[in-house]
């Protein structure tokens, strides 16, 4: 979805992100998702990172539990590639 919604600024994304909003319970959690990326602000430097999601009442209204403290205190600023899934890509 982080491709769908910002293309080639984002090439890797930390895993506290991944591990909070693998977390969270969300209403209608594919819709939630997408929509969370979409109000997200794209990221400086090509890593979506938390402070790129959306802040207070906005990120709670589509998500509940969503604990971005605790996620950044199991990973830090640790992050993982983007794999590109175009045609012609390894």
């Amino acid at each position: 979805m982080l491709k769908k919604h910002m293309g080639g600024a984002v090439r890797r994304v930390e895993l506290a992100v991944l591990d909070a909003i693998g977390r969270a319970e969300f209403p209608r959690r594919n819709r939630a998702i997408d929509q969370l990326i979409m109000l997200s602000s794209s990221p400086v430097d090509g890593t979506f990172r938390i402070e790129n999601l959306p802040k207070g009442e906005l990120l709670e209204h589509f998500a509940n539990s969503l604990s971005l403290d605790a996620s950044e205190l199991r990973y830090g600023r640790s992050w993982v590639p983007i794999h590109d899934d175009s045609p012609g890509q390894p």
